[in-house]
């Protein structure tokens, strides 16, 4: 990759917009699984993705970070219930913030210990919001 192939990406809102998008999603997909897991202590690494209410597992398209969450309405495909707002808003607030992480003109660009200090702190808040408790592993 040559320097002014560098300078365009690095100068390029939309390529910036999407690599926060893919990074921030994943990230937030994978706080999401860390809020429900830590405090039922559930293993982190055992079991697949469930349904809340009708506990059927998920498939990949139904895993797809904010996407999924539109296209299925906000409900489960086999049960019909509601799933919880609690999932886009941690997915979303991941994708701002690693936005603000990736554009150059940010306070906060490339802050690694900023970046890692938010994604804890969204899960530690979602958690207590849900359960009244921190978990220990991150806290």
């Amino acid at each position: 990759m040559t320097q002014e192939s560098f300078f365009y990406f690095q100068n390029n809102p939309l390529f910036i917009f999407l690599m926060a998008f893919v990074l921030g999603g994943c990230l937030g997909s994978f706080a999401n699984m860390l809020i429900y897991r830590l405090p039922n202590r559930v293993s982190l690494f055992i079991h697949r993705s469930l349904c809340l209410h009708c506990h059927h597992p998920l498939s990949l398209n139904e895993l797809i970070p904010v996407f999924s969450f539109l296209f299925q309405k906000g409900k489960c495909p086999y049960c019909v219930e509601r799933i919880p707002l609690r999932y886009l808003w941690v997915e979303l607030s991941t994708i701002v913030f690693a936005f603000l992480y990736l554009f150059p003109s940010s306070p906060v660009f490339l802050n690694h210990h900023f970046f890692v200090f938010i994604f804890l702190c969204i899960i530690l808040f979602f958690t207590d919001i849900e359960t009244f408790t921190l978990p220990l592993p991150l806290s």
